[in-house]
């Protein structure tokens, strides 16, 4: 239903469909006019055609086939804050193209007690509904730590400090978030987001349910109490039926919802607080390997819920 955003975010533009078309339908059609480029702008325009946003990514220091990976990258981190203002009831189809994209048209066959085929067709489009003031609700709701999510997106994108440990971290942790809202299956969705705020936490490998959920209260609740005790039941419940899907017990449908949506409740909330803490340490330590970053956050991790303004 957005056909006019255009919001800027460090070095990106998300764009709609409608407003790209207006900047740049000139650009190719001038291109159309070259000899035997015809083709190819007729088989982006047949393509495009299927998508209502599109995302330019500004990429410096990366060779070409590496630029493109980085720019999905950035791309993903940024729609997952999008994802994580407005939830998965409402961004669960937002879907960058060549990924997991919900297909337009659906047929599917069943056999019946005669052994009869049974036909059954769908078609779309479907769509995230968010409406044309999205961008107000997302600046309410996200504010000042756009700022940082910015930076970091500008970092990936720059090619600067690729080797650094806290790059590698959040970058990875934004690569299974951004899986998890692209997963269409629920017990794996909640495996995912488990797995990517385990990559944050840093947590020594025993005691894993209890350090999970501590860590994530203490970079969740931002000096709120009564909030951090709701992140760590919400977040030590996802972890133990996590452990029952990876290990076979097949938890029913209806807890791992159950889970995911107590755990979604306050992702926002952990993403950032965890955000803002591994800039606390790339400002004081500059770790250069993944021990020396495991180190730095655990003495950070617990001060940060007592003083969130640390930075």
């Amino acid at each position: 239903m957005a056909k006019k955003t255009d919001f800027k975010l460090g070095p990106i533009r998300l764009l709609s469909a409608e407003v790209f078309k207006n900047l740049y339908d000139g650009v190719m059609g001038a291109t159309e006019k070259i000899e035997g480029e015809r083709v190819f702008v007729e088989r982006w325009r047949t393509y495009s055609n299927h998508y209502d946003h599109f995302i330019l990514v500004e990429i410096g220091n990366h060779e070409y086939e590496r630029a493109r990976i980085v720019a999905r990258e950035v791309a993903e981190l940024v729609l997952n804050l999008i994802r994580l203002a407005f939830r998965f009831g409402h961004t669960d189809d937002i879907r960058i193209g060549d990924g997991f994209v919900w297909e337009k048209s659906r047929a599917s066959v069943y056999f019946d007690t005669q052994s009869a085929p049974q036909f059954s067709h769908a078609s779309g489009p479907w769509g995230s509904i968010l409406e044309e003031k999205w961008q107000e609700l997302h600046d309410e709701r996200v504010g000042d730590h756009q700022a940082i999510v910015g930076s970091l997106a500008g970092w990936m994108a720059s090619g600067a400090d690729a080797g650094s440990p806290i790059l590698e971290r959040l970058r990875y942790a934004s690569a299974l978030i951004a899986e998890a809202y692209s997963e269409p299956l629920d017990r794996i969705r909640l495996v995912r987001l488990i797995s990517a705020l385990e990559a944050l936490a840093l947590l020594p490998r025993e005691d894993k349910a209890h350090g999970l959920a501590l860590h994530s209260a203490w970079a969740g609740g931002w000096g709120e109490i009564d909030i951090a005790n709701e992140i760590y039941d919400a977040v030590r419940s996802a972890y133990l039926v996590r452990n029952q899907i990876v290990h076979g017990d097949g938890p029913p449908e209806s807890l791992v919802m159950q889970a995911f949506h107590r755990l979604e409740k306050h992702l926002g909330r952990i993403w950032l607080g965890m955000l803002h803490i591994y800039v606390l340490i790339y400002n004081r330590d500059r770790p250069k390997h993944i021990q020396g970053l495991r180190r730095a956050f655990g003495r950070y991790v617990e001060t940060f819920f007592w003083n969130p303004d640390m930075l």
